[in-house]
């Protein structure tokens, strides 16, 4: 049972790290250990499903829906996977939401548990509190429930440092429950408790020695620490066990990036990223579109780099078609390539998708102010300023007032005021997070540039 235990631990952490080929591979390799178990088979639709293989994930499904312990989180997964198809079948999904209604009132504690393990695993921690308090009440001694109420609390509760009871109360249960330290790790983490979170995930790597995933996360700790050495070690230690990690390949890039600023080295360390991700994660839209966001914006616009990035955000696209904000970033990318005309064509796709889309609005904007259409630029910032006025200017828009503002002769006064303003309202968005993927993602350096560039055009000249 430890074994198994093991496994699920495996799954459920390449599931919240967004790495679902890695879970189909673990649930397959855990099917041909221990047989066709229902919790496996479960875990392996739902890899399934998280790559957009809803069909098939649908198809799958239908192995746990009668399930005792499973049927009511299989219900929740087939309408999930139901919503998110492209002609949903409003019939189906409603018979599954009737049967879900009588499943949830005689459902047993297990069933319970596994309802809200997929709420948590799929975004949505806020519906999954009263299934797990239901578990607990049922079976206070259900280790893995007291540990997915902690993610709960950690991600959806009113009080986040509440979660650390709920895991306190798991720890006196079983104090070697990796999905536990994993947790654990996670919220010293996010407190900025680095020490604790290191020790945590040292107690997994001695539990479990040749197992990555505790490696990479103090791969990723060390860089909150800002200590480069003991991250670069740890990544070495990673690709020495495992020379095809993604993540760990990730921050080697992360590294030539913006610690070295080797834009050559890390075109050329792309091209090797790029066949890794196709090979092991290959149909993973939000990690590429993460990865296009990330690299784009720490590149300094070297030419090599972005095509790398494009060529990742074209890809996240075509594998997600219709999503506005995968096409706001095609479009993004074209625009730092100074590709105009190719970036409006993409905002204005997306705003087809999601006409309320801020992020394609601007483009549109930035688009008008770079070909020198002031006036239609003018009108349609002050709808979008209009529109956003309360609930406070973001720093995108306080930018292109500032460009707008130039271009139109404004006083030196107002432009540096609204730059300082965007720049300001800028860092406020990211205060929260640590030195990471998403704080360097959120930090943007490329907007950053651009800001200084226009505060230059103010700068005394020497006479």
């Amino acid at each position: 049972m430890a074994d198994e235990n093991f496994y699920h631990a495996q799954c459920q952490y390449y599931c919240r790290e967004r790495y679902y080929r890695a879970m189909q591979l673990t649930a397959s390799e855990a099917m041909k250990k221990f047989g066709q178990g229902p919790a496996f088979r479960f875990w392996f639709s739902l890899s399934l499903a998280m790559e957009g293989k809803l069909q098939e994930a649908i198809r799958e499904f239908e192995n746990t829906l009668n399930d005792s312990d499973l049927q009511l989180a299989t219900i929740l997964a087939m309408m999930y996977c139901h919503q998110l198809c492209q002609s949903v079948d409003r019939q189906a999904v409603q018979q599954l939401d009737n049967r879900r209604r009588e499943e949830r009132k005689r459902a047993g504690d297990r069933a319970l548990y596994y309802a809200g393990m997929f709420l948590v695993l799929t975004g949505h921690p806020d519906k999954a509190g009263e299934y797990l308090d239901r578990t607990l009440k049922m079976n206070a001694d259900a280790v893995d429930a007291w540990v997915m109420r902690g993610w709960v609390e950690m991600y959806a509760g009113e009080n986040p440092t509440k979660a650390i009871d709920y895991l306190d109360q798991a720890e006196k249960r079983n104090n070697r429950d990796i999905s536990l330290l994993f947790c654990k790790a996670r919220y010293y983490e996010l407190h900025n408790d680095f020490t604790n979170a290191q020790s945590e995930l040292n107690q997994v790597v001695a539990m479990r020695p040749g197992f990555v995933p505790p490696l990479v996360e103090k791969m990723k700790v060390s860089m909150a620490m800002l200590d480069w050495d003991q991250s670069v070690d740890m990544m070495n230690r990673v690709l020495g066990t495992s020379p095809h990690c993604i993540e760990a390949l990730r921050f080697r890039l992360i590294g030539l990036l913006t610690r070295d600023g080797n834009y050559p080295e890390a075109s050329k360390r792309l091209e090797e990223f790029v066949r890794n991700v196709d090979r092991h994660e290959p149909h993973n839209p939000p990690f590429l579109l993460e990865c296009a966001r990330l690299f784009s914006r720490t590149c300094g616009r070297n030419d090599g780099v972005l095509d790398f990035t494009l060529s990742m955000a074209e890809k996240a696209a075509q594998l997600e078609p219709g999503r506005a904000e995968y096409l706001v970033e095609v479009a993004y990318q074209n625009l730092l390539k100074e590709k105009t005309r190719e970036a409006l064509k993409f905002y204005k796709a997306a705003t087809k998708q999601d006409e309320a889309s801020m992020e394609a609005l601007s483009g549109i904007i930035t688009c008008q102010l770079i070909d020198g259409d002031h006036q239609v630029a003018q009108q349609s910032l002050e709808f979008l300023k209009e529109t956003q006025k309360s609930l406070g200017y973001t720093a995108d828009i306080l930018y292109l007032s500032a460009l707008l503002a130039r271009k139109q002769n404004k006083s030196p006064e107002e432009v540096l005021g609204l730059l300082n303003e965007a720049i300001e309202t800028h860092f406020r968005s990211f205060r929260t997070l640590s030195l990471g993927v998403q704080y360097l993602i959120a930090l943007n350096p490329d907007f950053l540039l651009l800001v200084v560039k226009d505060c230059l055009h103010y700068a005394p000249t020497q006479g």
